[in-house]
């Protein structure tokens, strides 16, 4: 597994003095990128070729001054003096019983010729451990990164995630896909610090990045993104995912007090239903924003003659009218025993014929059991052998 290591050697002192006993110096001070040796005290400025500034106090190098770290910040003080190098590394050990911080602490012991002290650093957002050789100039740190959140609400953001995210700007409330909607302002700080400087500038575009507003169902989506299953949010932040409009729809005959619109041993047939099995398909939830549920009387029960009758509003089935409806998805209610006036539309010409807007727009995951049923008190006036029913699930879905 990919371990994350970060190298930190500390000018102690604003003037750095060279002492001929600090070996610490020898072997540290003086690091070479692209062929050019940079070391603590010198001025910034003297590498505007191979540094990018962050910040007043922080540049990076930029992409292949170093070959070995995976990424390095330099920290000047207020006279541009390089005060600090920070080495970051994705590292995999050679060896499965050996950690990366174990194999690295190992290796600075011997090189450094002491086993340094070890710490445990705290503070409310992160705990982790540190070892630490000092001496009167210089400090040379290697901290323990991985795992290090104790409440890491930030753990999907990844570096090698970030560099995927080409879905991040097609949506607003993206920081709702990356698990950032309910993350504290010091955990996104932290998250985003333990980036390297490209991959976070990325991001930083990313998430201020402005996308038009969205409207209707879509917007509806958008702020439920937290209830989505991880996979989906990832799928949509690389692009492998994208929102629709839809309609899941499904008929059946009336030839029960009870209609079951939506059964485990239902295929998928067009123009009859466009799911089996009562289940969306993997990587498909659905948002539901609204519902029709029409009625029609066919001339038999054949597939033909149900997709070719004419489905009007249930007005004209009074039965039908006076029954009740309800949604579930994985056995938890979305309505339940509503009366089905809700889809009288007769004089509502504001909406399509037969259909209800949600007040209260539900999430519906892929790969869980789907029931829409419609109760009926009575069947009086409803020819059972031709009477048949329609409702659509109306909303926006995510779908490859």
């Amino acid at each position: 597994m990919r371990k994350h290591l970060l190298l930190i050697i500390v000018a102690l002192s604003p003037v750095i003095a060279f002492a001929q006993n600090d070996t610490l110096v020898k072997l540290f001070r003086k690091v070479q990128f692209h062929k050019k040796d940079i070391q603590l005290a010198n001025n910034i400025l003297d590498f505007k070729e191979i540094t990018i500034k962050d910040n007043p106090t922080n540049y990076h190098l930029k992409k292949g001054s170093f070959g070995v770290a995976d990424s390095i910040c330099l920290e000047v003080n207020s006279t541009n003096q390089i005060i600090a190098f920070r080495f970051f590394y994705n590292y995999e050990p050679e060896f499965s019983n050996d950690t990366a911080y174990i194999h690295e602490l190992h290796k600075y012991q011997k090189i450094i010729g002491s086993k340094g002290r070890e710490f445990l650093y705290s503070s409310p957002q992160v705990t982790y451990k540190v070892t630490k050789w000092e001496e009167k100039q210089t400090a040379f740190e290697l901290p323990l990164e991985e795992n290090c959140l104790k409440k890491r609400k930030v753990k999907q953001l990844k570096q090698n995630q970030m560099l995927e995210l080409e879905g991040l700007n097609e949506y607003n409330n993206s920081g709702a896909l990356l698990g950032l909607d309910a993350v504290e302002h010091e955990e996104l700080l932290g998250a985003l610090k333990r980036m390297n400087p490209i991959q976070r500038m990325k991001v930083m575009n990313k998430l201020a990045g402005g996308v038009p507003a969205s409207k209707g169902s879509r917007a509806e989506m958008e702020k439920h993104f937290h209830e989505l299953p991880q996979h989906i949010k990832d799928g949509l932040l690389k692009g492998d995912l994208r929102l629709a409009d839809t309609i899941i729809y499904s008929r059946k005959q009336v030839n029960s007090k009870t209609v079951k619109l939506f059964e485990t041993q239902d295929v998928k047939e067009v123009g009859i239903r466009n799911i089996s099995n009562a289940k969306l398909p993997k990587n498909q939830a659905l948002l539901v924003s609204g519902i029709f549920l029409l009625a029609a009387t066919a001339e038999n029960m054949t597939s033909d003659k149900i997709i070719a009758a004419k489905y009007d509003k249930i007005e004209d089935y009074a039965a039908i009218a006076n029954g009740e409806f309800t949604l579930k998805a994985n056995k938890k209610i979305i309505m339940t025993d509503v009366d089905n006036a809700i889809f009288k539309t007769n004089n509502n010409h504001a909406v399509p014929i037969g259909y209800y807007k949600l007040a209260n727009p539900r999430m519906i995951q892929d790969d869980i059991l789907l029931e829409a049923t419609v109760e009926l008190g009575s069947l009086d006036g409803i020819d059972t052998a031709k009477t048949v029913l329609y409702v659509g699930l109306h909303g926006t879905i995510t779908t490859p």
